[in-house]
């Protein structure tokens, strides 16, 4: 088990008024306008009672001079989306009580103010902040019984302190929080409060629903044991730069440093630890020119100044180009190269960036299971709210999400932007002339190689079929169809079309909500699913579908993959016994199309002619070309002469007419 440690960021007020602090510890904010209240009145103990006797009041949250920060009513904080809960380290020397506490004071809120220069403030920055005033243990007392008591969150259990801040919390959520996300963080004395709330707080039944709101816990300058963590089932330690929901933990020395220190583990490599530059939990180095800043003598140094390693071994992170250890420095408890002080001061800048990547991906994965606004003008690519033309489309774009913020296999809608362009280009671009045209943006899966090792590659394209009749990505197709036609149809004729994912979700579209929608489905002149197979058995189930046969029939389905002579392996858009038809003769037997009739490819930004000749292969069921184009890499997914991203480019013009024939076909019915 862990010694107590001693309280030290008052190590850091007696450096600040001693004039000699660290880096990082030097510095001054406008002092805080001063409130006399009546010090807190200690609870009187006898010998005889058991510490389950003694009741211990709580200090009064209601009363705003309890707090050293409440940004609930701050106007520069009312369009915030998280909140911080601060608990700040120790900051007074002599207790004031038998049991090593010290009342909450003038001089408590003056030393407050001192110790949140270059450490609370660092994540002050765009959210709402919350510091209560709390009653903790002094200095002296810890330095008393720091080998008496086996580690510090055992010993706030029965004081005050756990008392205080457990009110505050009370507060806090009952009056400000409003069910926004949330940073619990503290340093030194208060990062053992941090492992208290989120074991004893927290592991109550009637608060455990506030850790669903919980974006981080920050741990800072008291280690986390990993056994311990391990004992609370709901814990988690972090392992990367933006995974929620976790504990965030590090301790500083210099390389000489072999000797106990009671920050860490009894057996230190138990301790977890993360390094605060690269946010990686194994032993890769950072360098000080890595991190955002760090700060020093009043002001942030760009870039840092500390070059940070984490051995595994002594459980914290190594700093091997500083040696400004504490001030005051017992061997015997920190051992000789304690670089505590430095602990958030070192990596300032990193901190406050990794505060909001966390509060980010946590939003983000909020915003997953919310079903999209297509009322609003940002979550569609294309919207021609003014088009001239008789007939509409709406396009289902392809996976065009490779990695996501939501750290989930959901993508966001924004997060398909980057790709936007070459779709709205290359594939999109066959409708504009015939057609106005509409393309929603939708929380799409995200296309990763995780997400290919999931699929059954035995039948791939039933696989995604099941997969997308319940996903969030579908749940947002058929909102953006509500919108559409509630408010933009107007009884005109409409083609549906898509891309890979997109067609996936075309075929889930006509399964469904067409078959919902039959006065919507008499209207729909055709649906281009490219890029993914229409399976025989697939429309058997559907006789409400019908698939093409020929350029001009309406209100048919239209698919097919694309793939070089000889090709080889399973591709995930194929599927046997399935139908296809030819883009250029736009027959559905094996009719060989030459390049000569192929009316113009879209290859590296310019229409070229006679590029691409097209046959049915019924061998795979897909479109052979010979056309001269690079594969697709993924052969395990894709086999060895994917033209995926090719479907719609090798035949652009021929779409376009296409599109063209069976709008007019359509209306002149």
């Amino acid at each position: 088990m862990r010694k107590i440690f001693l309280g030290i960021c008052l190590i850091l007020t007696c450096a600040l008024l001693a004039g000699c602090a660290n880096a990082g510890n030097e510095g001054s904010k406008e002092a805080v306008e001063e409130t006399t209240v009546a010090e807190e009145t200690a609870v009187a103990t006898e010998d005889t009672q058991t510490k389950d006797d003694i009741v211990i009041e709580p200090t009064d949250y209601t009363d705003m001079e309890n707090w050293a920060i409440n940004d609930y009513y701050n106007p520069e904080k009312k369009d915030t989306q998280a909140d911080v809960f601060f608990i700040y380290p120790t900051v007074t020397f002599v207790a004031e009580q038998e049991n090593g506490i010290t009342n909450i004071n003038d001089d408590l809120r003056k030393s407050v103010a001192m110790a949140n220069v270059g450490f609370a403030d660092c994540f002050e920055d765009g959210v709402r902040m919350y510091e209560p005033y709390y009653r903790q243990l002094a200095l002296d007392y810890e330095l008393e019984y720091t080998k008496k008591h086996e580690d510090l969150p055992n010993l706030l259990r029965s004081t005050e302190a756990k008392t205080d801040i457990f009110a505050a919390l009370d507060y806090y959520f009952e009056n400000c929080n409003e069910g926004r996300p949330f940073i619990i963080a503290g340093y030194s004395q208060g990062a053992a409060c941090v492992q208290v709330i989120l074991e004893d707080y927290f592991g109550q039944e009637e608060n455990r629903a506030y850790l669903d709101q919980m974006v981080a816990a920050y741990s800072i300058g008291y280690g986390v044991d990993k056994n311990w963590l391990n004992s609370v089932e709901y814990l988690k330690f972090a392992t990367g730069a933006d995974d929620t929901g976790v504990v965030i933990s590090w301790n500083t020395e210099g390389p000489g440093e072999k000797t106990q220190n009671v920050l860490l583990a009894d057996n230190p490599s138990d301790t977890l630890v993360i390094n605060p530059i690269n946010w990686k939990t194994d032993d890769t180095y950072a360098k000080a020119s890595e991190c955002a800043g760090s700060y020093a003598d009043g002001k942030i140094v760009t870039p840092g100044m500390y070059n940070l390693q984490i051995d595994p071994e002594r459980g914290c992170v190594i700093c091997d180009n500083n040696d400004a250890y504490m001030i005051y420095n017992d061997e015997a408890i920190f051992g000789g190269e304690s670089l505590h002080l430095s602990e958030i001061p070192e990596a300032y800048l990193s901190v406050r960036e990794n505060m909001h990547d966390r509060i980010d991906a946590y939003l983000a994965k909020e915003k997953v299971s919310m079903l999209t606004d297509y009322t609003k003008a940002e979550n569609w690519a294309v919207f021609e709210e003014d088009g001239t033309e008789k007939v509409d489309t709406i396009f289902f774009c392809p996976s065009l999400v490779t990695s996501s913020k939501t750290g989930t296999g959901t993508g966001l809608p924004e997060e398909m932007l980057p790709g936007i362009d070459t779709v709205l280009k290359g594939q999109v671009a066959v409708f504009e002339d015939s057609t106005n045209v509409y393309v929603p943006l939708y929380r799409q899966q995200v296309f990763d190689v995780n997400a290919l090792t999931a699929m059954d590659m035995s039948d791939p394209v039933h696989w995604m079929f099941d997969l997308y009749r319940n996903e969030p990505a579908y749940e947002d197709c058929e909102a953006a169809l509500d919108y559409y036609f509630e408010n933009c149809n107007d009884g005109k004729p409409f083609i549906l079309a898509g891309h890979s994912q997109g067609s996936a979700l075309v075929h889930i579209i006509l399964e469904r909500y067409m078959k919902n929608h039959p006065d919507y489905y008499e209207r729909m002149v055709a649906a281009y699913a490219i890029g993914m197979a229409t399976p025989k058995d697939f429309m058997e189930a559907n006789p409400h579908l019908k698939y093409a046969t020929g350029k001009d029939d309406t209100g048919v389905i239209i698919s097919y993959n694309t793939e070089g002579p000889g090709a080889e392996g399973a591709n995930m858009v194929l599927c046997d016994n399935s139908y296809v038809i030819n883009p250029i003769n736009w027959k559905t037997d094996d009719t060989y199309a030459p390049a000569e009739d192929n009316l113009g490819s879209y290859v590296d930004g310019e229409i070229v002619m006679n590029f691409a000749d097209a046959q049915i292969s019924f061998e795979r069921y897909s479109v052979v070309s010979t056309a001269d184009r690079p594969y697709g890499a993924l052969v395990d997914y894709t086999g060895t002469k994917c033209l995926h991203g090719d479907d719609y480019q090798l035949y652009m013009n021929n779409l376009k007419e296409n599109v063209k024939t069976r709008v007019e076909a359509f209306l002149a019915k």
